[in-house]
C-alpha cells in the first residue's frame, strides 16, 4: 500500500528488474576484477602477473574505466616492486590512490595508502611508512594488515608504547 492509496494500476512503471538484472552483473565483474587483483598479490610470478594485468584490462568495456585502471595499476605495481623498480611502483600506487579517491573507493584509498607504506618501509623510510600506514587506517579502521604495519613501524621506530597500542587491536 502506498501513501496515497493503492498504485497497483500504475503497472510496471516501478519495475527495475532490468536495472537490477545489470546492476547485479556489473557487481558481479567488479568482483571478478577485485580477485584478479587477489590472485596478483598472491603471487611472485611476473609471466602470470602479466597476464593477469591482461585480463584485468579486458573487463575496460564492461566495468567503470577508471575501476579497472586503479586494479590493472595495483597488478602494474606489484610488478615494479617484483623487480625493484620502487619508484615506478611508487608512480603507479599513487596514480591508483589518486583515481580511487576520484570515485570514492573508501577500501581502494585504504588498500593503496598500505601499498604505498610497504615500497617506503621497503626501501627503509620508516617515516614515510609510518605516515601512509596511519593514513590507511584513517579511511579503514578495519584495515588489519596496516595496523599491524603501523605497529611494526612503530617499534623500529622505537615508539614501543605507540606500537603495542596498535599491535594489540
Amino acid at each position: 500500500m502506498y501513501p496515497y492509496g493503492n498504485m497497483s494500476h500504475y503497472g510496471n512503471l516501478f519495475d527495475n528488474s532490468d536495472y537490477e538484472k545489470k546492476d547485479t552483473s556489473m557487481k558481479r565483474k567488479k568482483e571478478d576484477v577485485r580477485k584478479l587483483l587477489e590472485e596478483a598479490f598472491s603471487t611472485t610470478n611476473l609471466t602470470k602477473l602479466k597476464t593477469i594485468s591482461h585480463q584485468i584490462l579486458a573487463f575496460k568495456n564492461e566495468v567503470n574505466e577508471i575501476y579497472v585502471q586503479i586494479h590493472y595499476l595495483q597488478v602494474k605495481a606489484r610488478i615494479q616492486k617484483l623487480k625493484h623498480h620502487h619508484s615506478e611502483e611508487i608512480k603507479s600506487l599513487f596514480t591508483s590512490l589518486n583515481l580511487s579517491k576520484e570515485i570514492g573507493d573508501v577500501k581502494m584509498i585504504s588498500l593503496c595508502y598500505n601499498s604505498i607504506g610497504i615500497t617506503f618501509w621497503e626501501v627503509q623510510n620508516l617515516k614515510k611508512a609510518r605516515e601512509y600506514f596511519s593514513s590507511a587506517i584513517e579511511y579503514s579502521s578495519s584495515n588489519y594488515k596496516s595496523i599491524g604495519n603501523l605497529g611494526t613501524v612503530l617499534t623500529f621506530l622505537g615508539e614501543h608504547d605507540n606500537a603495542l597500542e596498535f599491535l594489540q587491536k
